[in-house]
């Protein structure tokens, strides 16, 4: 991605780790494995980043008659081994002869850090 002084694939890995892990502890996963410092900040507005470019660039166009929306948001469960983040996506399409959107039809993704 453009616009960063980041080697592609050190990018790469950031997205990575980005999707699976929470910010602030992903940035400790990459420095005990590349031996260099990369900051929570830094692996979180690459991933948004990229993000935004798949959902710019992505090979699926929407049909005429509708428009197609993604939302992603994270939360942080309790769970036996502790706090644990888990992310999620949501897609669903907008009429664009009644500007509603169609809630009934929705598709969700979920992933969480202790799958």
């Amino acid at each position: 991605m453009q616009g960063f002084r980041i080697s592609p694939y050190l990018q790469e890995l950031m997205v990575v780790v980005g999707v699976n892990e929470v910010y602030a502890s992903g940035n400790q996963l990459l420095e005990q494995l590349l031996r260099i410092p990369v900051s929570a900040l830094a692996i979180y507005r690459i991933t948004v980043a990229t993000a935004e470019n798949v959902l710019e660039t992505t090979l699926y166009q929407p049909v005429s008659h509708s428009s197609v929306y993604a939302e992603v948001d994270g939360s942080m469960l309790l769970t036996d081994d502790g706090w644990q983040e888990v992310k999620l996506g949501r897609v669903f399409a907008r009429d664009a002869q009644s500007g509603r959107a169609d809630l009934s039809q929705s598709a969700y993704c979920a992933l969480s850090a202790f799958l």
